[in-house]
């Protein structure tokens, strides 16, 4: 075999490959990180993800809902966030059509879609009528759907000092991201 043309094949091969490397590498730095505002949300990351106190960072799906049929139900949309320190964090969901029209509480204060609340395991109401509601300490859930297609934006919120690692999971039978 000629020794020239496979060496020349072998760079060749080599600086495809580094040409590669560096195109595809920004296209993965782009998605590492969560998005700061409305222009940069994204789908959640597959690993922990860290947040700073008092900050929040921003995740977006799509949800298309079947239009073909008026007894169409819609299916659910479903947000999970866990936390081994659960009580730092909140999540709230907002719909694109709430974020450019926001309904407005007593307050004048713009109220989000839904939020996550912790998930209950078990509900009982004792002899006089109290009620125990055993949660799971470390899991925030909402879930939610709509009959219509539409984004849905999840921020992540840190109202604490302290920054605080989180799992943020999204999925359902309509959710693309």
């Amino acid at each position: 075999m000629n020794t020239k043309f496979t060496r020349t094949w072998l760079n060749g091969l080599l600086t495809a490959l580094v040409l590669s490397a560096l195109v595809v590498t920004p296209l993965f730095a782009q998605t590492a990180t969560p998005g700061t505002g409305r222009g940069s949300a994204g789908a959640p990351l597959a690993n922990a993800v860290e947040i700073a106190g008092k900050s929040s960072q921003w995740y977006k799906f799509k949800f298309d809902y079947d239009n073909s049929d008026d007894e169409n139900e819609p299916s659910q949309a479903i947000v999970e966030l866990r936390s081994a320190t659960i009580a730092c964090l909140k999540f709230e969901v907002w719909s694109k059509g709430d974020l450019d029209f926001p309904r407005l509480d007593d307050n004048d204060k713009p109220q989000p879609t839904g939020q996550g609340t912790p998930l209950i395991i078990d509900r009982e109401i004792d002899d006089e009528g109290d009620e125990t509601i055993t949660t799971v300490d470390n899991l925030l859930q909402w879930a939610g759907g709509s009959k219509g297609s539409t984004f849905y934006y999840v921020i992540v919120k840190n109202n604490g000092e302290q920054s605080c690692s989180y799992q943020l999971k999204i999925s359902g039978p309509d959710v693309t991201f």
